[in-house]
């Protein structure tokens, strides 16, 4: 069975697919921000990502003393993330993780049934890649700009602040949500050549008059016919 994919419509699914798991497991995974914290003799790698982090302090309830969790979490609410930046970031790069997803998700069965992609939607989806990895590029923006939270200060020391990353790295799912947006790009200039035009089939239409021509043709043959009788 035909497809509506050409041949560069199936590698452009492929780089769908690819972009939008490095865009979601990049968002997800909070490896954004690699810094250290201590307390007392305890010594962690902290691991910041816009909306969750791994190995992070916190008063123990029992105790009502500070103690370093070895675990990772998101923030118990939105209005807890501890920069405006970051919330913003969070908000772009889940947008266009969603988007990349979703496009993915519509190329996939394109591979093995008919009509589902042309080249006038798969034009469509390239579009949407583009609207994708802009938010993704916003979020990777802006997310730089709250690093001079407390929290950051705390794992990467006090010369850490908007741009600067003190004595922490950058982790590798932020490169690979990077990546995923590069990704979502190349996949929207390749979207230009992956779906074949609509076929449309051509109804053959009755020339004027023939119709009457072969009633009149039916009508005199049977008149012959009463004739001969």
């Amino acid at each position: 069975m035909g497809t509506g994919l050409t041949c560069v419509g199936y590698g452009w699914t492929l780089l769908s697919i690819t972009a939008a798991a490095c865009v979601s497991a990049g968002f997800y995974i909070p490896i954004w921000l690699v810094g250290t914290i201590s307390h007392e003799k305890n010594r962690l790698i902290a691991y910041f990502g816009s909306f969750r982090r791994c190995n992070y302090p916190t008063l123990d309830a029992a105790t009502h003393k500070v103690v370093l969790i070895e675990q990772c979490a998101r923030y118990s609410t939105f209005a807890d993330i501890p920069s405006l930046f970051w919330q913003i970031a969070t908000a772009a790069v889940a947008t266009g993780a969603c988007l990349a997803i979703l496009i993915a998700f519509v190329a996939i069965p394109a591979c093995c049934l008919k009509d589902i992609v042309s080249r006038t939607s798969a034009l469509v989806m390239g579009i949407g890649q583009v609207l994708a990895a802009v938010c993704v590029g916003i979020g990777c923006i802006l997310y730089p700009l709250g690093w001079d939270n407390k929290e950051v200060r705390d794992a990467c020391g006090p010369h850490s602040g908007q741009y600067l990353l003190g004595t922490c790295t950058v982790g590798w799912s932020f490169y690979l949500m990077v990546g995923g947006a590069v990704l979502l790009l190349l996949c929207a200039s390749l979207s230009t050549k992956s779906g074949k035009p609509i076929g449309w089939r051509k109804v053959p239409q009755s020339q004027p008059g023939t119709d009457e021509q072969s009633l009149l043709q039916q009508s005199t043959h049977s008149n012959i016919k009463t004739l001969n009788v």
